[in-house]
């Protein structure tokens, strides 16, 4: 492997002082000296590390503790079958929770960033720099990881059970990030299959499933993995819920809520806040299938309001980026622009396409004519 600092006898000879200075051991000195000149990189990285744990936990600074470890670290890269010493170094850089944990994270990631991602300990060592990190409170340092953890993953061929214990790590260290860790949730509920969805699947499946009601607009990702098709059967009342804020309706949810206000209590939820949330849903399902101006009657009746307060309603709608459309008081009606989509079904697909089928034929329609008056002007110019 290559080396990432240039070594000479000198570093080596002042890194073997602090080590014989905290073993007490001043042959170490002539030891390392010769191993370095000799090129024997397990026998010189077996007489450091013999001071590596003694050396943290001493009153060195922290510069010097740092360069030691960097030094050890590329002495350690150089030997051959090195795997096992590489969890011993890991060992012993986290073995305390309580002290200079600063430092040892920083080490740990040290040790981390100088191995190739092809290396087998790779994974290990991030798993182990990750684990550390939220035991000692330090996750702001670990937090870039999460956007690429998925491509991570795959990139070191982790196992199905690597994968889900790293998705639920982070997803305890985003907990107060709400979006983030519902994002990484989804990722670890994808993971599972028909046959292999266990209590604790079903248990995180609950929470995914009530964070997508309390977040925004959710639901589809979620409802494409297997734990929550299974919730049907282990919690049929939530998976009810669930599916009336995927594709129901205020009615729906106005019926489930009269007769599962405990259900509703039980989760932390909001019976107002969710039908607030219902009526926006409804406001996108029915501005997406609108093909002309929508009237103030239609959608009071199908948001369960009066006439009287659907512009407020509408607006709304527009400032949280569900709908793009324009009020026209007069005619009392809404012109729909655009909607979000609460869910790309088959039959929202088709109707793209026949839409973009339309604009394609509209375009050509005006091509072609653009063509045609270009011929004619040219005919022209030549009489």
């Amino acid at each position: 492997m290559a080396s990432f600092l240039n070594l000479n006898n000198e570093a080596i000879v002042e890194v073997a002082k602090l080590a014989a200075e905290i073993t007490g051991d001043n042959s170490l000195i002539s030891k390392c000296e010769e191993f370095a000149q000799n090129e024997d990189d397990e026998q010189l990285y077996a007489a450091l590390s013999s001071a590596a744990a003694k050396l943290i936990d001493s009153g060195s600074s922290d510069s010097e503790i740092e360069v030691f470890m960097l030094v050890l670290i590329d002495v350690l890269l150089k030997v051959k079958k090195n795997d096992d010493k590489i969890q011993q170094l890991a060992k012993i850089i986290t073995s305390s929770t309580s002290s200079k944990i600063a430092l040892r994270l920083k080490l740990i990631v040290h040790l981390l960033n100088s191995l190739p991602h092809t290396n087998a300990q790779h994974f290990k060592i991030f798993v182990q720099a990750l684990q550390y990190a939220q035991a000692t409170k330090q996750t702001d340092h670990v937090l870039k990881y999460a956007a690429n953890i998925e491509d991570m993953l795959n990139e070191w061929n982790a196992s199905v059970t690597d994968k889900r214990s790293v998705y639920l790590v982070f997803y305890d260290i985003l907990s107060e990030q709400r979006e983030e860790a519902f994002a990484i949730l989804t990722k670890y509920l994808a993971t599972f299959t028909a046959k292999d969805v266990d209590a604790t699947a079903i248990s995180y499946v609950t929470k995914a499933v009530v964070e997508s009601i309390k977040l925004d607009f959710k639901f589809t990702e979620l409802s494409k993995v297997e734990p929550v098709k299974q919730l049907a059967t282990k919690d049929a009342k939530l998976y009810e819920l669930f599916t009336i804020f995927l594709q129901g309706s205020v009615s729906d949810f106005e019926k489930f809520a009269a007769d599962n206000k405990d259900l509703i209590t039980k989760h932390g939820l909001s019976q107002e806040d969710l039908l607030a949330k219902m009526r926006l849903l409804t406001i996108a399902s029915l501005c997406s299938k609108a093909t002309q101006a929508i009237s103030y009657a239609s959608l009071a009746a199908d948001l369960n309001i009066s006439e009287d307060q659907v512009e407020s309603f509408v607006i709304d709608a527009i400032g949280q980026g569900v709908i793009d459309a324009r009020l026209n008081q007069l005619t009392r009606t809404v012109t729909v622009l655009k909607t979000m989509h609460r869910q790309f079904s088959t039959q929202e697909w088709k109707g793209l396409a026949e839409k973009i089928g339309k604009w394609q034929s509209t375009v050509d329609s005006m091509l072609q004519t653009i063509r045609t008056k270009k011929e004619e002007a040219l005919k022209t110019g030549k009489k």
